[in-house]
């Protein structure tokens, strides 16, 4: 009955998930992140709930509303909606380590979510971000159209098409292989196999056709 009423109802963002989401952020690059540290600090963060969103990318998901004199000074409307994952952390007593996604939207921090389960209490000291990549879920379809060739795009599934970016490239998921690993494509129409643990980008020979008839 608590599970099911704690969905329904949003809660406070306690002082402890603020600090938690500042301690991954300050790790990262602060010509990028920078602004969120200062959004959070500022008071951004109002409530949290949980999403129910169908979704791998979407498990355990905790989003947040806000205090609308704050989010009114960061938004930008044209903003992306992508998230940084591969965050990889311990819990308190250093028996179980998981990775945890920030996910941002129109220019704001708009939730996050520990890949083990929502309920994790983290240890902020066991932060470790040498393995984060971004993805992006608003929608590269016309860009895609332009790398892939007219007879061959009815052998993609538009709705598993993303952005991810690898030390500062960018790819296009085109189909995923399990455990986070994909086939994919970059900005010039060349094809690879990415794993991301460890991270290997491998280039692939052969039109899309072949490549994906391999796998």
């Amino acid at each position: 009955m608590i599970g099911f009423l704690r969905d329904i109802f949003p809660s406070r963002v306690d002082a402890e998930t603020k600090e938690f989401l500042i301690e991954c952020l300050v790790r990262l690059p602060s010509e990028r992140y920078g602004i969120y540290v200062k959004q959070i600090r500022e008071g951004l963060l109002k409530y949290k709930g949980y999403s129910k969103v169908d979704h791998p990318s979407f498990r355990n998901y905790v989003t947040f509303t806000y205090e609308g004199k704050i989010s009114v000074k960061f938004q930008d409307w044209n903003g992306r909606f992508w998230r940084v994952r591969n965050i990889s952390v311990e819990n308190r007593d250093h028996s179980t380590r998981t990775n945890v996604s920030l996910f941002f939207s129109h220019g704001l921090i708009c939730g996050y979510a520990f890949e083990a389960s929502r309920d994790f209490t983290p240890d902020p000291g066991s932060i470790d971000v040498s393995k984060v990549s971004r993805e992006f879920f608003d929608s590269p379809d016309p860009i895609m159209k332009t790398l892939i060739p007219s007879r061959d795009q009815h052998l993609i599934n538009w709705s598993d098409v993303y952005e991810v970016e690898f030390d500062g490239i960018t790819y296009y998921h085109l189909r995923d292989l399990g455990d986070g690993d994909f086939i994919g494509i970059d900005g010039n129409g060349l094809f690879f196999e990415i794993r991301h643990d460890p991270l290997e980008v491998r280039g692939l020979e052969g039109t899309i056709s072949e490549i994906l008839s391999r796998y």
